[in-house]
């Protein structure tokens, strides 16, 4: 038991730095860090306003910014950081090589997804970093603060009274929810890299699962959409942090799942 664990930790290790060190994973950042930065100073024109109800400052930029376009960003971003990356192995025979040396399938493949999975989300943080220190920049140094009461003027905030009380704290909480959201959607490429070898239509499943759902599904159904809890910028309802972090769950366990069973099957043929 003790050498399998110390063999999954160095596959792990070794494809964590196979992701990290691929040029993708720097057009992730960039891609993420620079759209969010200039939406968050495009959609804040004079620095430090908003209008005659209280001043913006870097604490609580992030909050204030456009967020609906992260709804798009993140899953464009988490398809170029990793989505593709199985697809880009079977196509090298790279899975191969690793199972001939005693790596069963269905453990490569949980490997393969905690990897993409920390890659991504590590490529959304840093683009973040990018973010926050455009901030600094553009507005001035201090924590946002919207005066006590104003709960009701601020229905494009996912947490309201949060961000009244800790606007760094509301940020914080958009950073995480977006970065396991990034995480989770770079599974998906799973599906398709299981079956097919072609890395970029594999890389353009978020995106394509986001968009889609997002025009498909109607009504009721749409709880069902990734667009509906990428949506952070509005409160409550399907916006809410529980079902947020429980959807992102779930489509995680169920991807993976689906993912590995295709890859097992396929395999063994």
């Amino acid at each position: 038991m003790h050498a399998v664990l110390v063999m999954m930790m160095r596959l792990l290790w070794c494809e964590l730095w196979r992701l990290l060190l691929r040029y993708r994973f720097a057009v992730a950042v960039l891609l993420a860090g620079v759209v969010g930065a200039v939406v968050m100073v495009g959609m804040n024109p004079v620095a430090g306003s908003r209008g005659s109800l209280y001043e913006i400052h870097v604490f609580g930029a992030l909050s204030e910014s456009f967020l609906g376009v992260y709804a798009f960003l993140v899953p464009l971003m988490a398809g170029v950081a990793a989505a593709g990356s199985l697809a880009e192995d079977r196509a090298r025979d790279y899975p191969q090589w690793i199972l001939i040396r005693g790596v069963g399938a269905g453990r490569f493949l949980g490997v393969k997804a905690v990897a993409m999975f920390l890659t991504t989300v590590t490529a959304f943080l840093m683009s973040q970093l990018i973010v926050f220190c455009t901030a600094t920049v553009v507005f001035p140094w201090g924590t946002t603060a919207p005066p006590v009461g104003a709960e009701h003027l601020l229905g494009n905030h996912l947490a309201p009274e949060l961000f009244v009380a800790a606007p760094a704290m509301h940020d914080l909480m958009l950073v995480a929810m977006l970065s396991v959201a990034a995480g989770v959607l770079s599974l998906t490429g799973l599906v398709v890299g299981a079956l097919i070898a072609n890395e970029y239509l594999a890389a353009a499943v978020p995106f394509l699962l986001v968009v889609g759902s997002a025009l498909v599904l109607e009504g009721p159904a749409r709880r069902l959409s990734p667009y509906t809890y990428l949506e952070l910028d509005t409160s409550p309802g399907p916006g809410s942090t529980g079902a947020v972090l429980l959807y992102w769950g779930v489509l995680a366990v169920l991807t993976v799942a689906v993912a590995t069973g295709l890859f097992v099957r396929r395999e063994a043929q």
